[in-house]
């Protein structure tokens, strides 16, 4: 810390001001106000499904559909109600557009933010945390799933297991029992639920035992963001009545980040996001990392036209130098 009187240069406040540190959640305040600077406050993220060019006719998309994000961090139980519902809101979009079948897959395109999925710094060893999950320009419900595990009513039976905001986004292998209640060790119900993410076969495994009546809950990282969101979409598409042939996937599909081509598409459905206004309280009171990310890259994003920590880096330090802080 350094608090220095502006009109002066006499030092105010002064604690370890020659040692680096890293700063943390505090920084999330230089960031918003940043981007309230930057990028507006009425700025919003825009999402894409697009077919290549001709291939949507009479009812039909004819080879893959693709999702095209930049970034919106809107698209979460917290900030809508339901992760779900801007997905069935443009499946009901394509709906209205006469889609009813896609022969191809369903595929998370584009690379607004490049290949990293972590911010720099990140520990690699806290991936599975809720506050290390992975960030991409398709972000669904902040890069976290919740999962409930039910006891059943028979010691013995498999538990049931619920996912929000949708089984789609999070693979899991379940290997937890249902048991009798009873305590462990100092009064500890004997329900104890772990989750551990195997890379081989990239799915979490859920280990453990749950008691009859008794119910444990785990908030999860999603592991790979674009996929997921792509599984979310495909799942919405489907609860809507237009039938996916294909899986879902991520694409290799230049669009942005070292593009020398780009297929052409054609854009059947769009949404816009909640304004930013209205993303910093989910940012900045409870200290939200994935969005906190995803503001951050919108910046170079926005400025430069590639949504690196780089380049964002480059447009916050402008701006701070603009405002005569460096």
């Amino acid at each position: 810390v350094l608090i220095v009187r502006p009109r002066t240069g006499d030092t105010i406040y002064s604690r370890h001001a020659d040692k680096l540190f890293m700063p943390a959640s505090n920084m999330k305040v230089v960031t918003g106000a940043t981007a309230l600077a930057v990028l507006r406050p009425d700025y919003r993220w825009r999402t894409a499904v697009a077919a290549p060019r001709g291939a949507f006719r009479d009812g039909v998309v004819r080879g893959d559909l693709h999702v095209v994000g930049s970034g919106d961090p809107t698209v979460s139980d917290r900030m809508q109600g339901d992760a779900m519902a801007p997905l069935y809101a443009l499946a009901d979009t394509l709906r209205a557009r006469g889609l009813r079948r896609v022969t191809g897959d369903v595929v998370a395109s584009g690379d607004a933010f490049g290949p990293d999925l972590w911010g720099y710094g990140w520990g690699w060893d806290d991936f599975d945390a809720p506050y290390s999950a992975a960030v991409s320009e398709l972000l669904l419900n902040e890069g976290l799933a919740r999962v409930v595990v039910r006891g059943a009513p028979r010691p013995g039976d498999p538990p049931e297991v619920l996912v929000r905001p949708t089984p789609e986004a999070l693979p899991l292998d379940v290997a937890v029992t249902t048991a009798t209640p009873g305590v462990v060790g100092q009064g500890t119900t004997a329900t104890r639920v772990t989750a551990r993410w195997q890379p081989t076969v990239e799915r979490y495994r859920l280990d453990g035992v749950v008691s009859t009546g008794d119910s444990a809950v785990l908030t999860l990282a999603i592991r790979d963001p674009r996929r997921a969101y792509a599984a979310a979409f495909r799942a919405a598409l489907r609860a809507r009545g237009v039938a996916v042939e294909g899986r879902s996937t991520e694409g290799a599909l230049c669009l942005g980040v070292g593009c020398d081509r780009a297929e052409p598409l054609d854009t059947l459905a769009m949404r816009w996001s909640d304004p930013l206004r209205a993303v910093l309280p989910a940012l900045e009171k409870p200290s939200q990392n994935q969005i906190a990310e995803v503001v951050f890259r919108t910046m170079g994003l926005a400025r430069t036209g590639v949504g690196l920590p780089d380049t964002a880096r480059r447009v916050v330090y402008d701006q701070l130098r603009a405002w005569g802080v460096v």
